[in-house]
């Protein structure tokens, strides 16, 4: 982003330029596609729809008093605005057949935020991941690490991580060659591929990716053995109905950040045809947006008050009262030693 705001404005002049064509020209080279145009904005509207209560939801309640529920509400915020990104913006611009130079300012800042906002839901993510771990094997050290405000502190980590990414990383630019993100601007056109290694760096994007890979499956693979080991030796381990409900939630969501991660890994690094490039878009997309559905199907607590939200309009043109979230909403309590009340 210091690219456009100045900093290196030199360098955004030399690497950015489109004045080797004319709009007409440059427009030539897309390809627009109604289809996948499409199918990116009804999954991202549907995906917003769905996660938006879920976030009021967590907001107006005690939810936020449990560290997960507090590192899934930062998660949330980072996924809405990637949904945004990723799947509205990326949908209308795949309506237009667009390349980089048809719209630079607009194209280049939605990639800078789309990336930016991966590389914080990956962070987050990862941070999830070890909470729910430590939860369950180590409470004290989850005590030591996320009790009370910690967690506050805790979650600043992805924040600067965010900001990071947005200030000084390459971005990654759509192109309707493949209705996707690329850090090469001229992809598709007659200069591409001119050293886009060193000029579009994205180093830090694939530590990014390789390290939540490992990290993650590292994370809750470590989880799945201490358990066994645990479950066949003399301690018997239960799990209290919130921490086999909250490991579920958060597994899954971080199974879908892994999966994304290992095909941008592979795009980055492997020959990918098309079909895989889009595919990948889409798995992006739902590794922000399957989160809503989650809580939607393994939480009922959660999923009855997002009903009387969505129910609320209709109720209110019925006359038939006014259907709201309660701040005293009951969320299950823990009663065994593994206590997740921090």
């Amino acid at each position: 982003m210091n690219y456009i705001v100045g900093f290196w404005r030199d360098d955004y002049e030399r690497l950015f330029n489109c004045s080797a064509y004319t709009f007409d020209e440059w427009k030539s080279f897309g390809t627009p596609n109604a289809l996948v145009g499409t199918f990116y904005l009804v999954m991202g509207f549907t995906y917003e729809i769905i996660y938006l209560p879920f976030l009021f939801i967590m907001v107006k309640s005690e939810f936020l008093k449990l560290s997960c529920y507090k590192l899934m509400f930062l998660l949330g915020l980072i996924d809405v605005t990637c949904i945004s990104l990723g799947s509205i913006c990326y949908g209308m611009l795949a309506f237009k057949g667009a390349v980089f130079c048809m719209y630079p300012t607009f194209i280049f800042c939605v990639g800078a935020a789309a990336l930016s906002m991966w590389c914080g839901a990956c962070c987050t993510c990862t941070i999830l991941a070890i909470n729910r771990s430590l939860d369950i094997v180590s409470p004290h050290h989850a005590r030591m690490i996320f009790a009370g405000k910690k967690t506050l502190f805790v979650m600043l980590i992805p924040v600067f991580y965010i900001f990071y990414y947005f200030i000084f990383a390459s971005p990654i630019i759509f192109n309707s060659l493949a209705y996707a993100g690329f850090f090469d601007p001229y992809i598709g056109t007659p200069l591409a591929g001119n050293d886009i290694d060193i000029n579009y760096p994205h180093v830090v994007h694939s530590i990014n990716n390789v390290v939540v890979i490992f990290v993650i499956i590292g994370a809750y693979g470590f989880l799945c053995v201490a358990l066994t080991i645990q479950y066949r030796g003399a301690e018997s381990v239960r799990l209290s109905k919130m921490q086999r409900q909250t490991f579920i939630q958060s597994s899954i969501i971080c199974t879908f950040i892994t999966i994304a991660a290992l095909i941008y890994v592979w795009m980055q690094f492997l020959p990918t045809p098309t079909w895989v490039v889009v595919m990948g878009q889409i798995v992006w997309q739902s590794a922000h947006g399957s989160t809503g559905i989650i809580y939607m199907t393994l939480n009922p607590t959660m999923r009855r008050e997002a009903f009387k939200l969505y129910l609320y309009p209709f109720r209110r043109a019925t006359g038939r009262g006014t259907v709201g979230t309660s701040n005293s909403i009951k969320v299950p309590q823990v009663t065994n030693t593994h206590s997740s009340q921090y």
